[in-house]
């Protein structure tokens, strides 16, 4: 499992890249989301991003998809860990990313 650190206030930029067989899969005509859950195995949405959110930006050739979350967003969230993954779909069929570990670094308490 990937980790990464978000931390609280500042920008928040990650690429996933969608694999099939091993190698980068062309997402031409997929339709992507993604999902920021607490849980690893699903359970409740912090935050969803689709291809009409401003934050999302794709390289269908290469099947990078970069999602960008600016710091005002970040400085709303409320946990301590929470899970990121994407899922590419088209017709019935789904490619999902490796789940990503998100822990959120708040600064110092005062």
């Amino acid at each position: 499992m990937i980790e990464e650190t978000m931390v609280s206030g500042e920008p928040f930029d990650i690429e996933f890249e969608v694999i099939e067989n091993d190698l980068p899969k062309n997402i031409t005509g997929f339709s992507v989301s993604i999902e920021l859950r607490k849980n690893s195995r699903g359970g409740d949405v912090i935050a969803q991003w689709n291809d009409e959110s401003p934050q999302v930006t794709r390289s269908d050739a290469t099947g990078k998809v970069n999602l960008a979350i600016t710091a005002p967003m970040t400085r709303a969230y409320d946990f301590n860990i929470a899970f990121l993954d994407l899922l590419a779909l088209k017709d019935s069929a789904g490619i999902r990313s490796e789940i990503m570990k998100i822990t959120l670094d708040k600064g110092a308490t005062r």
